[in-house]
């Protein structure tokens, strides 16, 4: 009887972790930020904002570096005040990543309201480049 009891929980997270292989939870986004791109799009439609998509994962330095050292700033904040902003974990929403053809991260893309791909940052860039591939953005976007 003991070792039934035993077992069966086990098998059970054997069973739950061959199931979940390959569909990894993303990590809650940051305030002001969204993990669902079909929604941001169909919201930045509605308000005629640029949309920043940010291909990340939890591993990759470079990204953990814009999410600590970029991403709280005063200036970027500032200047990203009328964007919408996504965060796409690449192991998370590995289809997501594949649409995109994503094949480095850090990799941010910024789409038009309508969803058209008008600019593109891969790599960590710092601050000043981040905001200078916005404003090339919302140019290109005409927004």
């Amino acid at each position: 009887m003991l070792s039934i009891k035993i077992v069966t929980p086990i098998a059970a997270l054997v069973a739950f972790s061959l199931y979940s292989d390959g569909q990894k939870a993303q990590p809650a986004p940051a305030k002001g930020w969204t993990a669902n791109l079909a929604k941001a799009l169909k919201d930045a439609k509605k308000s005629h904002k640029l949309v920043m998509v940010d291909f990340n994962a939890t591993w990759c330095g470079p990204c953990r570096m814009y999410q600590t050292e970029v991403f709280p700033t005063a200036s970027f904040k500032r200047e990203t005040k009328n964007v919408v902003l996504v965060t796409v974990d690449v192991d998370a929403q590995r289809e997501l990543a594949l649409k995109y053809k994503v094949s480095s991260i850090p990799d941010i893309r910024f789409l038009s309201p309508n969803g058209k791909e008008v600019g593109r940052l891969i790599g960590y860039g710092g601050e000043q480049r981040l905001i200078g591939e916005l404003a090339k953005a919302r140019r290109a976007a005409k927004l």
